[in-house]
């Protein structure tokens, strides 16, 4: 008696067709959505750095300096005259203020001051707000 099944090669050569038919079919992510997924990653890194540069300055009780540069479209810090970090903008996202501040020993800044960003792309516009004294700031 003779049974009827596939055999093994059959079945590989079935399933590669129909590994190489999902393939062709993936979903393209939209444009617009993957942009603003790439802002949101940008201000969710610039947030941990700008925490993370606060932490340094308490803990090794020293200054720590933060800068916003327009002209290089980054942000850097430094402490002890040495470069400890550094976020670069991406995608189209657009640093439009300058701002130089310094995080104390204790934590505390020495200046506040709104940093502005825009993406000409998306039509956005996101601001970078410090409030005076505490350190803390709000992304908005």
């Amino acid at each position: 008696m003779k049974l009827k099944a596939y055999t093994l090669i059959e079945m590989l050569i079935v399933f590669s067709l129909l590994a190489m038919f999902l393939v062709c079919l993936q979903i393209k992510i939209n444009p617009k959505i993957a942009m603003e997924m790439e802002g949101q990653r940008l201000f969710r890194q610039l947030s941990d750095q700008i925490n993370w540069g606060q932490d340094q300055a308490i803990l090794h009780r020293a200054q720590l300096t933060i800068n916003f540069s327009s002209e290089n479209q980054s942000m850097t810090m430094v402490q002890n005259r040495q470069l400890i970090s550094k976020v670069e903008m991406v995608g189209d996202w657009q640093l439009q203020t300058n701002y130089q501040f310094y995080y104390l020993p204790n934590g505390r800044i020495s200046q506040f001051k709104t940093i502005r960003f825009y993406n000409p792309s998306l039509k956005q516009s996101r601001q970078l707000v410090f409030q005076l004294g505490s350190g803390k700031f709000v992304i908005k």
